[in-house]
């Protein structure tokens, strides 16, 4: 999922792959890794259910849902200051058909 997002936002960065990441990780594990990456102008992490919910929700700084994340739906959620528990705002969220490698998509950055 993370190379096709990359190649089809036309993204020439160097793709990590961490465990913090992964669909069964905590949204504070998953934070603390984003954090590492703080003087980066933007991150663009990638992953799955059950976690994307619960990090988008929790850098929110929410308790409930905040975004339904269906397949292939992209968030953008700005964060001010990289600190221990994050206050993000929501730009905005992209429900998109599920992406195929021929596709080609525009994010409105």
């Amino acid at each position: 999922t993370a190379k096709l997002t990359a190649r089809l936002l036309d993204s020439p960065q160097e793709i990590l792959t961490v465990a913090a990441l992964l669909p069964e990780s905590t949204p504070e594990d998953a934070w603390n890794e984003l954090r590492l990456y703080g003087e980066q102008p933007s991150i663009l992490a990638v992953t799955h259910e059950p976690l994307v919910t619960a990090l988008a929700s929790w850098m929110l700084g929410s308790a409930r849902t905040e975004i339904e994340f269906k397949t292939a739906t992209l968030a953008r959620i700005d964060i001010e200051t990289m600190t221990a528990k994050p206050r993000g705002v929501r730009r905005w969220t992209i429900e998109t058909a599920r992406a195929r490698s021929s596709d080609v998509y525009r994010a409105p950055f």
